[in-house]
Formats: structure tokens, sequence, C-alpha cells
């Protein structure tokens, strides 16, 4: 769980339905989102492989993979276009994916709080 997610956690009243408890929820939800990135026509598509059931949820888990994994594509590309064998190939396509672990985190944070924003009761 993110750093701002738990603050957020940490400050809610128990019980109330306001930002912080839809943060949680929407938190909750994204973690179960799965998706994955492919080429289409040259450009990078996302696909929702497991859905949350809400296709605001689905949409943060989507956009965050295609800002955060577009600027490694120019790497991934070399990567995958090497002589390396299979096993140094993954090896390195896996460590660059690892790289955007921060963005993608950094990416959910801001999108999380967007959405509870305008879910939650005024």
């Amino acid at each position: 769980m993110s750093m701002a997610v738990a603050l957020v956690l940490a400050a809610a009243p128990v019980g109330a339905p306001d930002q912080g408890s839809e943060i949680v929820v929407i938190a909750r939800k994204l973690k179960a989102w799965r998706g994955n990135l492919r080429q289409v026509d040259g450009e990078l598509a996302c696909r929702t492989r497991k859905s949350t059931g809400d296709g605001a949820i689905d949409a943060i888990g989507c956009d965050a993979m295609l800002a955060c994994y577009a600027p490694l594509r120019p790497q991934l590309d070399a990567i995958a276009a090497s002589d390396l064998r299979g096993a140094e190939k993954r090896r390195r396509m896996d460590a660059a994916a690892q790289s955007a672990l921060p963005c993608l985190e950094a990416y959910h944070d801001s999108a999380i709080e967007r959405l509870a924003a305008q879910r939650a009761p005024q």
C-alpha cells in the first residue's frame, strides 16, 4: 500500500463515508486489476485481463501502464530485438519493467485520490 493511502487510512474516521474511505475502496479494487500492454499498429495499447467491475478503476490501471511504460519502449524494443538468449533477455526485460514501479505507484496514488474526490459525498 502506498504511503498516501496509508496516511488517509490513519486520518479517516471509522465508518465515515468520505473521500478517505472511498480511497481505500478504490485502492483495494485496483490491487485486483490485471492488464497487459501490446503493440497495435505500432502504438502501445492496454487490455484489461481481470476487471474490477468498475470501468473508472480499470482505466486507472491501463492509463498508468501506458504513461509509465511508454518512456521505456525504446529500451524494451532494443532488448527484444537483441541477440540475447531467452533467460538473459527475460531478465533484462524484467529489470527494465521494474524501473517503472515508482511511476506506477505515483500515478495510482494521484488517480485514486482524484476519483475518490469525484465520488465522495459533498
